[in-house]
């Protein structure tokens, strides 16, 4: 079967490469033809955006950098990801379109699946599309796997809420990353939904650390591996702490500034590659992270693990995830005591391969 995948833009981020990554490679196990939607338009603006903007730097309210924003931003692109959209490039097939309705036919695709990184999340989407606006009266297979609203609360307008749900129907199977999603998608989609992994779950450590080869990749600068992507003074104290309790010296693997944040040189905002993210965990003893898929990693490598709550990204995510593996007290906020916990991996692990044979279960049902 030719399927297709929808996702978030495969930039910078870490997890959302990995998780599109193991999807692909667990669809394409199960023998079919695999691609992901990748748009090529990186930055758009509209001639009244502009004016906008031209207005407001003439009232003083922005600076006069902000401008050509954009085409700064678009500039600086190759340069920023340069390393992870090589890894993108090697190991993601990639369908390169600029508008779906128009770059799309009937017959491109037999599936279309959505999914999973925070897709149905209106403020990060055109919401539409996450729900294949564009396939509509087409005669395809419409699948959601691990659909993420990121957070417990709903954030659809009512018409929003009114076209995804008449697109919603049309899917033939439903199942979201969060135990939240299940009541979202019954009490304001009216539709049946089950929970099942994040797609970078589906794949063992030892296939991801097949990715890493140690020759090209340099080796960690301590033990004490740090991915926290909001930055505040109580985290840092955090993991000073732990530092000392345990011994340990921390180091980070990821871009020092934001890509966006123009006025900073572009190498502070450089991604570096992805296996080196990767031999982060392999290397590590200890990590210390606010993201959703660091702490999906630490998992399944098998560290010891703390997680910073970070509200701002959406906290219900990491909670669903945590309680899956009866880890909730690896989750502490800014102000808590923080501490490694003794894990009994022997434990999660089986609960992850049960977890990982009903998912794969949902894929190739559905696709059959």
């Amino acid at each position: 079967m030719r399927i297709a995948i929808l996702t978030q833009p495969l930039r910078t981020n870490y997890g959302g490469i990995l998780q599109n990554y193991a999807l692909q490679q667990c669809l394409k196990g199960m023998g079919h033809e695999v691609c992901t939607l990748d748009n090529k338009t990186i930055v758009r603006v509209s001639l009244l955006k502009l004016a906008k903007r031209l207005v407001n730097i003439l009232l003083g309210k922005v600076p006069a950098s902000h401008l050509l924003y954009e085409f700064r931003y678009k500039k600086d692109y190759k340069v920023f990801t340069a390393h992870t959209r090589s890894f993108v490039s090697r190991h993601i097939g990639l369908y390169p379109y600029e508008n779906l309705h128009k770059d799309l036919t009937p017959d491109s695709f037999d599936a279309y699946i959505v999914g999973s990184d925070q897709v149905w999340r209106p403020d990060y989407n055109n919401i539409e599309t996450m729900f294949l606006s564009f396939a509509q009266g087409w005669s395809v297979k419409r699948l959601a796997y691990a659909a993420s609203f990121g957070v417990n609360t709903w954030e659809f307008s009512p018409e929003e809420e009114k076209r995804c749900t008449l697109l919603a129907a049309l899917f033939d199977g439903i199942s979201v990353r969060e135990a939240s999603g299940i009541s979202m998608c019954k009490n304001h989609l009216g539709v049946e939904a089950v929970q099942v992994l994040d797609p970078s779950m589906l794949l063992t450590k030892e296939q991801y650390s097949g990715l890493v080869d140690m020759n090209q990749t340099k080796p960690s600068k301590g033990n004490l591996f740090v991915h926290v992507l909001d930055k505040t003074q109580s985290k840092q104290r955090i993991i000073q702490s732990l530092a000392t309790t345990y011994g340990a010296t921390p180091f980070t693997c990821n871009q020092s500034a934001p890509e966006g944040k123009l006025e900073i040189p572009i190498e502070e905002r450089t991604q570096p590659p992805v296996e080196q993210w990767l031999r982060s965990f392999i290397e590590a003893d200890y990590v210390v992270t606010d993201s959703f898929h660091a702490t999906a990693f630490s998992i399944l490598f098998n560290k010891r693990f703390l997680v910073l709550g970070n509200s701002e990204r959406g906290l219900t995510r990491i909670q669903s995830l945590l309680e899956l593996f009866g880890l909730g007290t690896c989750l502490v906020t800014e102000d808590g005591q923080a501490a490694f916990i003794d894990i009994d991996y022997s434990s999660v692990n089986q609960k992850l391969e049960s977890l990982r044979e009903k998912s794969k279960a949902f894929l190739s049902s559905n696709l059959a």
